[in-house]
């Protein structure tokens, strides 16, 4: 890899490069780095595929009931945690809601979007535990231990993300999936750090939900 010690580029006042503000050429240069390969802890995240089933990752409810992956029009209540409307015509999308209770989830046109929407907004209420998150190898490591983990992978994928979408802007075949496959383990990074740092209580369990087409 290609030594950057000393160049600094675009930083904030706590060290961490802005993102956003760098050209491609500066994020490749970061990413081949000596520097960036020995903070980043790992990319070994699992054999799991994040946008492979993902409802059999659901977060019971805060009820204590089985929450369901569901594909149909949203409910009003639903709806109401979108910032912006759905795009697609037919007015369905996937969304996660417990039958006992009623709460739901924001709904997506992503199945995996709508499971790690679901996991970050109950792991408050039921986390706790690193065994709750089927990623990143977090299992046995201390809380500091898994924070620098996962704040090394984040940083990792962002940048990441950040040079295959400049990429495709420039006309490179990236691949839909690869981009969703990093966006992916991005909201489960958010989620374990929810997990790690917002809840004292037991870890939920994994339940298997499989979606409901309507």
């Amino acid at each position: 890899m290609t030594n950057t010690q000393g160049r600094n580029p675009r930083r904030h006042d706590s060290g961490a490069v802005r993102i956003e503000s760098l050209t491609l050429l500066e994020i490749e240069s970061i990413l081949s780095s000596d520097a960036h390969y020995a903070a980043t802890q790992t990319r070994n995240y699992g054999e799991r595929d994040p946008l492979h089933d993902p409802a059999d990752c659901l977060f019971r409810c805060p009820c204590g009931n089985t929450p369901v992956l569901n594909y149909a029009a949203p409910p009003p209540n639903a709806l109401r945690l979108l910032s912006r409307p759905l795009s697609r015509g037919d007015g369905n999308a996937f969304y996660v809601g417990c039958p006992a209770c009623g709460k739901v989830g924001q709904p997506s046109l992503r199945d995996w979007r709508a499971v790690i929407d679901w996991n970050y907004l109950t792991a408050s209420v039921q986390a706790g535990s690193l065994g709750a998150v089927p990623y990143f190898n977090l299992a046995g490591l201390t809380a500091q231990q898994a924070k620098d983990r996962l704040n090394s992978i984040k940083y990792d994928l962002s940048l990441r993300r950040a040079q295959a979408k400049m990429r495709r802007e420039q006309g490179d075949d990236v691949g839909g999936r690869f981009l969703a496959r990093i966006d992916a383990y991005l909201g489960w990074a958010n989620v374990a750090i929810r997990v790690l740092t917002t809840s004292p209580s037991p870890a939920p369990d994994l339940v298997h939900a499989r979606p409901q087409v309507a």
